[in-house]
């Protein structure tokens, strides 16, 4: 989970929109935090990942990438809010809020 947690921090630099600007908008990144978000729900992996794709919403061009695979993010949300874990559960909530102000 370190290297989650250095990804998570990285989104918050703005230089991190130039690994979503590609035509794949940053879908290896996005498609490696995801199952890691399923497969840790309430450990700290789990934290870190809800804190990753909460923190791509920081810059436009990640916004929109994480956007573009809404569908996606929010099959792996929709069990993730389901947590013991009340900090996975405001990370996870503050990517439903923002996924609902970009719509």
């Amino acid at each position: 989970f370190p290297v989650v947690d250095l990804w998570r921090l990285f989104n918050t630099h703005p230089m991190s929109s130039d690994y979503f600007k590609n035509s794949d908008r940053g879908a290896p990144f996005i498609t490696q935090v995801v199952p890691a978000l399923s497969a840790d729900i309430s450990g700290p992996l789990g934290l870190c990942c809800a804190r990753y794709l909460a923190n791509l919403f920081i810059y436009q061009t990640n916004r929109y990438a994480i956007f573009d695979k809404r569908d996606y993010v929010l099959k792996a949300l929709e069990a993730a809010i389901a947590t013991t874990n009340k900090h996975t559960k405001i990370a996870c909530t503050s990517v439903l809020l923002n996924i609902a102000m970009v719509l």
